[in-house]
């Protein structure tokens, strides 16, 4: 009996952390500098790899041939 209760006592705080574990996690990265900086690194990057995909001028070219199309 006195083994149940040493380990219903031992058990129950980590019940409640496990309950506000979500909360205090995105308190965490609300708050720390270096999470922020590196998100903003990693949108920069995104936006880096869409810039200059593009051919600055572009050129469209088309020949008209002369022939017979039942040849």
């Amino acid at each position: 009996m006195k083994k149940i209760i040493v380990l219903i006592v031992s058990i129950l705080p980590f019940i409640s952390v496990s309950q506000n574990i979500g909360q205090i996690l995105s308190e965490i990265e609300k708050n720390n500098t270096t999470l922020k900086a590196y998100r903003s690194y990693t949108d920069a990057q995104k936006l880096e790899t869409h810039t200059g995909i593009f051919p600055e001028n572009p050129e469209i070219e088309y020949h008209y041939l002369w022939g017979a199309p039942g040849v």
